[in-house]
């Protein structure tokens, strides 16, 4: 936490100090006459290009305007005899000098500026992603999502190809998904996905695990489960889950898709998309 704060007053300091160059820029070139203002409203140009793309294209454009400017006024000054008009109608050499270090120092600190806006927005990614890893409960079933279901199962793959063992995975549809929605309003809906989370928090055992895999889908991984012995779980959420009461009082009758696979230690070969690919494609389904 101290780093963070640290690092906050440094980028602060980075800005304030930015800031600070732009108004002494702005006082002492705007109010010459129209070469001062070009050079300001170049001096802007420049180090917004380099808060936003960084300080090597805004560096190279710098040098490249400096070098134009300085020879311009190198010539001049050979060419003119008349220092005082020089001085007025272009800029001074000591003016061009300071402006070309404040424009230098503005690229450096934009640069920096620049990436550190980059760092802060890779670190929110990643703390996003993070969250979205290992906070990813479905508020409607409290289920872990699909990405949790992909950790879970490929940690059980590797422990299985390790130590052998097995596990399965059971997928389980909600048929007419979106025409219950539209019958029935949000929060029957809700209460549906709270009840289907429930009865099979109820059914499945406390080492099993949970997900919405979909909107209409839910996985459950079944730790050392042979095939045979998910037949059962199937059945008894068949038995829970067909008739559902409605927040009315009503019963209606639902109907669901089941399918489900064993994984085992000689499935070496497959990978985590090969093998929930195999479950949802190759396995019978059956209505309930």
């Amino acid at each position: 936490m101290k780093e963070l704060i640290s690092e906050d007053k440094v980028f602060l300091s980075k800005m304030l100090l930015f800031i600070l160059i732009y108004l002494f820029m702005f006082s002492s070139l705007w109010s010459h006459d129209e070469v001062g203002k070009l050079l300001f409203i170049m001096f802007v140009i420049i180090s917004s290009i380099s808060i936003m793309f960084g300080i090597l294209p805004s560096l190279i454009i710098s040098l490249l305007f400096l070098f134009v400017i300085g020879s311009a006024l190198l010539y001049l000054t050979l060419q003119s005899t008349n220092t005082t008009l020089l001085s007025t109608s272009f800029i001074s050499m000591q003016n061009f000098v300071i402006y070309g270090i404040g424009l230098l120092i503005t690229n450096l600190l934009g640069g920096t500026i620049q990436q550190q806006i980059t760092k802060i927005i890779l670190e929110r990614n990643q703390l996003k992603q993070e969250v979205e890893q290992f906070v990813a409960i479905d508020p409607d079933t409290f289920f872990d999502n699909a990405k949790r279901l992909e950790m879970e199962v490929q940690t059980e793959m590797k422990r299985i190809n390790r130590h052998n063992g097995l596990f399965s995975i059971l997928f389980l549809e909600l048929d007419y998904y979106k025409e219950f929605l539209k019958a029935y309003g949000h929060k029957e809906m809700e209460h549906l996905l709270r009840t289907i989370g429930e009865k099979s928090s109820n059914i499945l055992r406390f080492s099993d695990k949970k997900f919405r895999y979909t909107d209409n889908k839910f996985a459950f991984l079944l730790i050392e489960t042979s095939e045979d012995k998910v037949e059962i779980v199937a059945e008894k959420l068949a038995n829970s889950l067909q008739t559902h009461t409605l927040l009315n009082g009503k019963k209606v009758t639902l109907e669901f898709h089941i399918s489900y696979e064993e994984y085992n230690s000689e499935m070496k070969n497959i990978d985590y998309l090969d093998f929930i690919q195999s479950v949802e494609r190759e396995t019978v389904f059956y209505d309930l």
